[in-house]
């Protein structure tokens, strides 16, 4: 599933609290970064095809390609859709 939208928006809090400032992710890779299900490298969910940073904050395009082993975690899959279909909904991302 291809998705577009903010990893993070610019000088307002996220849900830790923490505030991210316009730069930050300058020295970042502009694409091919892999895209992993709660931060675990052991469960890679996907890619980011394009990440920068514009007016409000880290866009990024992507894949969701959700996969345990090799084979299609229909859990997985299901608890991902339903996040990108949330995150649509409030206006968050493009699916």
């Amino acid at each position: 599933m291809r998705f577009a939208g903010y990893a993070a928006i610019f000088d307002r809090p996220d849900s830790g609290g923490d505030i991210v400032r316009k730069g930050a992710f300058a020295g970042a890779p502009a694409k091919g970064v892999p895209l992993f299900w709660q931060h675990d490298p052991a469960h890679r969910i996907g890619t980011i095809e394009s990440l920068r940073e514009d007016g409000r904050g880290l866009r990024v395009i992507g894949i969701a390609n959700v996969t345990s082993g090799g084979s299609p975690d229909a859990e997985l899959r299901a608890t991902v859709t339903a996040i990108l279909q949330a995150l649509r909904a409030h206006g968050l991302i493009e699916v």
